[in-house]
This record gives C-alpha cells, structure tokens and sequence, in this order.
C-alpha cells in the first residue's frame, strides 16, 4: 500500500515553485498513459511523491491545473514553429504543411485542445481563464509578427488567421480523438470506416484553404 508523503509546507519562492512544476509534470505524466477522464487529483500528487492536499494547494482544481499546462504547451508550440520559421534557408511555400506537422507531433496537446472550452475551462476560476486567454493571444501575436515578417501572411492578417487556425484545432481535436467509451459503446452497431480522421491531413488541407482565404 502506497503511503501519503507527509507534507512539507515549502519555504521559500523558489521551492514553492519547484513544487509547482514538480506537480505539473506529474499531471502531464499522467495524460500519457492515462485517459483525462480517469485522472485524479489524488493520482497526480502520488505521481508528484505529494499529499492530495499539496496538490490543491497550488491548483485550486483539476482543470485549473491542466488549463495551465495547455497554455505552457501552446506557448511551447508557438515558440518552436517561430524558430523553425526564422531559421536560416526556410522555405515558407510549405507553410501550411509545417504547421500541421508540428501540431500533429504533439498528442498531449490535441488531447488538451480536445476538451479546453467544453470540459476545461468550465471548472476554472476567473482569474485562471483570463490569465490563460491572455498567455494565448500573445503567444498568437507573435507568431503573428513572424508570419509577417517573415511574408508568410500580408500584413495586419496573420492574427486573425491564427486566430481562425486555433479554432480549426480545437474542433479537429474533437473529431480526431473520438472518446474510448464512446468507441466501445458503439462498437457493435456503428462502422467507423471512413469517419476516421487523419488530423494531420485535414489540418494541412483546411490551413491550405483558410490561406487562400486571407
């Protein structure tokens, strides 16, 4: 029988912060080999070698918790498709390509994305939901300016491409990952074959219209 670590109320900044990111990997451990819906608080701070109570004590939720470890992995994600943007010889033609392909290496993320505003962001705090609105839009921003800079969008368009392009996201989110219970529920009176989807594929073909559109 595993035993609850008796808590160590952190000290200082710096260990609470460690403590903080100590739990967020522990969450993001969790999404790995777990299905979002079977994840627990109490499991997350066992992962973490920390009391269920710890936990709570820096993430007033589970989906607070999560919300936040959505905006680092967007903020991630944008900040590398900026760099692979701004390298030196990059071609911008396969754009489109470039960035279905680096979302679509990032499964963790298009679980999040798949339930941020209908299961996530409805047992957050004001607070945490603006905060993450405004982690986002500056995230786009700048992968704005690249864009721009860069002539892969005309001016004064890349944001509310980008803006376009992260609810095309979320919605292939959705339909790419259909629930397992759902799967196994209908498993016998539904035929999945050609309703799966490739999320890499549509992402590049959708991106590719929604380009031609700007």
């Amino acid at each position: 029988m595993t035993q609850t670590p008796a808590f160590q109320r952190a000290r200082d900044a710096a260990q609470r912060g460690r403590r903080r990111e100590q739990i967020l990997a522990a969450a993001d451990d969790c999404l790995a080999d777990t299905d979002w819906s079977a994840i627990t608080m109490a499991a997350i701070a066992e992962r973490a070698e920390l009391g269920k109570g710890t936990a709570y004590r820096y993430f007033s939720t589970k989906e607070e918790l999560f919300l936040e470890l959505t905006a680092r992995r967007l903020v991630e994600w944008s900040a590398g498709l900026e760099s692979d943007l701004a390298r030196p010889g990059a071609s911008y033609q396969d754009f489109a390509t470039r960035f279905a392909r680096s979302f679509a290496g990032r499964p963790q993320l298009r679980v999040l994305l798949g339930i941020l505003y209908g299961v996530i962001m409805r047992n957050v705090t004001p607070e945490a939901a603006t905060s993450f609105t405004y982690r986002l839009l500056d995230s786009m921003r700048r992968l704005a300016d690249t864009l721009e800079s860069y002539d892969v969008l005309p001016e004064g368009r890349a944001l509310r491409f980008l803006i376009r392009a992260h609810a095309l996201l979320v919605g292939l989110a959705q339909v790419a990952q259909p629930s397992g219970i759902v799967r196994a529920k209908g498993s016998e009176s539904i035929d999945f074959n050609g309703l799966e989807v490739d999320f890499e594929a549509e992402m590049k073909s959708c991106l590719d219209a929604l380009m031609r559109q700007i």
